[in-house]
């Protein structure tokens, strides 16, 4: 009696997972080990992403830290299922919120989505969104709507930051007609991925939460929301964020538990300080400033929220931003594993205030913590001078 039970529960339970994946609103198109062929358009763009890949793989901007990289894949195969194996996922060093599918299966994940995402489950959104993309073969129905314009030179060169660190070719160009062909993909894949995402196991009011995020930074600067090709193709975040949060509420309910007990923060702790310092250089300051209270609330180090406070106010350098710079690199240095760069930026701040003294101890202080820094002679120099 107790096997014929648990038997009934274990078909029950298929059954409602059957009926659940029945209800994706958009089926897949592509099959799980497809390829096109290669004497047709499509066989032409894959054979020209094949090649964009192999660059990728040696790209010194590929990220490769094997724990974040088997997190993120991991991710990618309990949303696309037996999909999985068509998949492969690479994380880009680049500051920018993006992440991109192409039609071999290759997918790049940029490290300023990593720095907004606040939990599993928001990741769990893009990864399912560009799944979405990969599973309906938007790339390819793009690719033959974009031939004979320039929209066809950005599905390319969207990968191309992933090989050569320059940021933004994608922006060139992209013709009303392209991006309201994008837009259409877009609506759909975000969708889908919300679905794609639930059926995992993930909450997906998360991926509204994630634009409603988006939406707070994009507004502290209004050009960004105007001036990109990504923000250009794709539903504006306040759009977004509200058919997102409408169609997961029509969905069951999801335990959020699981989001909150990943270590996914953890794996972008370890590159923290660079990839900050790769997005305070974009000098893009009133949006840095909304992601760094995020980060102070999600528990990053408060000696590298500090220092990037500073780092933003120093290169602004406006009114009273030299004084506040001071202040916010003080306080980090009040907290355990600052960088050590701290001391040389106040040192050269207090040069501009005519503290001579004040200077030379910090320049001091910097070479004692770095010994071996690029600019040793340079330092050394300064301080020689300040006697």
């Amino acid at each position: 009696m107790k096997n014929a039970f648990l038997f009934i529960i274990f078909v029950l339970v298929n059954s409602l997972l059957c009926s659940a994946q029945a209800k994706l609103t958009y089926a897949p198109t592509i099959d799980v080990s497809y390829e096109p062929d290669w004497s047709s358009d499509e066989g032409g763009f894959w054979y020209k992403v094949n090649k964009l890949e192999k660059d990728v793989k040696s790209s010194p901007y590929l990220i490769r830290d094997e724990a974040l990289n088997k997190y993120v894949s991991n991710m990618v195969c309990k949303i696309a299922k037996e999909y999985c194996s068509s998949i492969r996922v690479y994380i880009i060093d680049n500051p920018h919120f993006n992440a991109s599918m192409y039609p071999n299966g290759m997918m790049h994940v940029w490290t300023g989505l990593l720095l907004r995402v606040e939990n599993e489950s928001q990741l769990a959104a893009i990864l399912g969104h560009e799944i979405a993309h990969f599973l309906r073969t938007h790339q390819i129905e793009q690719w033959r709507q974009a031939q004979s314009s320039a929209m066809a030179s950005i599905i390319i060169d969207v990968g191309i930051a992933a090989v050569t660190g320059v940021y933004g070719i994608a922006t060139l160009a992209n013709s009303g007609s392209g991006a309201a062909f994008s837009r259409k993909h877009e609506k759909e894949a975000d969708i889908m991925g919300a679905e794609l995402m639930h059926l995992a196991g993930y909450d997906p009011l998360e991926a509204s939460r994630l634009w409603g995020n988006i939406l707070e930074e994009r507004k502290s600067d209004k050009s960004k929301e105007s001036r990109s090709a990504f923000y250009a193709s794709h539903p504006a975040s306040e759009q977004r964020n509200e058919y997102l949060k409408a169609h997961a509420l029509k969905l069951p309910k999801i335990d959020s538990t699981l989001s909150e007990k990943s270590n996914l923060k953890t794996l972008i702790s370890e590159h923290y300080e660079r990839l900050m310092q790769n997005h305070v250089d974009l000098q893009e300051y009133g949006q840095t400033q909304v992601l760094l209270e995020r980060h102070k609330k999600l528990g990053y180090p408060l000696s590298l929220i500090h220092y990037f406070y500073g780092e933003i106010l120093r290169k602004r350098g406006e009114g009273e931003d030299i004084k506040e710079a001071i202040g916010h690199y003080k306080t980090a240095m009040t907290y355990s594993g600052y960088p050590h760069s701290t001391h040389k930026h106040l040192a050269y701040l207090y040069l501009k205030m005519k503290d001579n003294s004040t200077a030379k101890a910090h320049f001091e202080k910097y070479l004692e913590l770095a010994p071996n820094a690029k600019d040793k002679a340079m330092v050394a120099y300064y301080i020689k001078t300040l006697g």
